[in-house]
């Protein structure tokens, strides 16, 4: 039941630019979640996170040490390749979180959609606060004043 996408033919990776490898990577990836996503078709069937990157990558998200950082620019990629697929296809995967785990389905039912909603607002939420700090950055005049991260006493040099 899954669409096949139009994923280019190349000859060798090294001819693409980096931005056009990355497109294929996403393309690559959400080919993979298409197939992956058909046995898990509403919230019932919901897919750990942890579970899907093993069935992606065919290995466990490393969390702590040199190669968690690799895995999570995978992750960031899995990321993009579902953005991909609720844009492109008719696969709309949605997500929520419980326990602290996050959990990924494709929206089958108005209660998923619904959930993912709920999901979306949060985000939505969060942007408009950036939106109000950015105005207040420039009313305050911000850039005028000493940069530092909290909880550090290092200044921006002027």
């Amino acid at each position: 039941m899954t669409k096949k996408l139009e994923v280019m033919k190349i000859n060798n990776i090294n001819s693409l630019s980096f931005n056009e490898q990355k497109n294929l990577t996403v393309k690559n990836i959400a080919e993979k979640l298409l197939k992956i996503m058909e046995k898990h078709v509403g919230s019932e069937n919901e897919i750990s996170r942890g579970k899907l990157f093993k069935k992606v990558f065919k290995k466990n998200e490393e969390t702590r040490g040199v190669k968690a950082l690799a895995d999570w620019v995978r992750w960031e990629m899995i990321k993009k390749s579902m953005h991909y697929c609720r844009r492109y296809t008719k696969c709309f995967i949605a997500s929520r979180q419980f326990g602290g785990v996050w959990y990924y389905f494709v929206v089958k039912t108005r209660s998923d959609a619904q959930e993912y909603c709920m999901v979306l607002d949060k985000s939505i939420k969060s942007m408009r606060s950036m939106q109000n700090r950015a105005l207040n950055a420039a009313k305050k005049q911000w850039h005028r004043e000493d940069w530092f991260l909290p909880g550090s006493e290092q200044r921006r040099l002027k």
